[in-house]
């Protein structure tokens, strides 16, 4: 969800996130963030314009779930 008041994306899991990483439209991963949660909460500053990937790399799994953002 896009959250107007906060300019900012929420995300909630089943599960708690160890990680996300956001990658580029490259496909190159531009940062990666500790969480420790199931709720996750991204500025929207953090993304320059264009198509990104957030990867959510939950607890005890290897498996990285991906959600697509546009930022025009």
């Amino acid at each position: 969800n896009f959250n107007v008041n906060e300019s900012s994306f929420d995300f909630e899991t089943y599960e708690n996130v160890d990680f996300i990483q956001i990658y580029n439209a490259n496909g190159v991963m531009e940062f990666q963030l500790p969480v420790s949660s199931d709720k996750v909460r991204i500025s929207k500053n953090l993304f320059g314009t264009g198509n990104f990937k957030v990867g959510f790399l939950l607890k005890d799994s290897s498996d990285i779930k991906f959600a697509e953002v546009n930022i025009r």
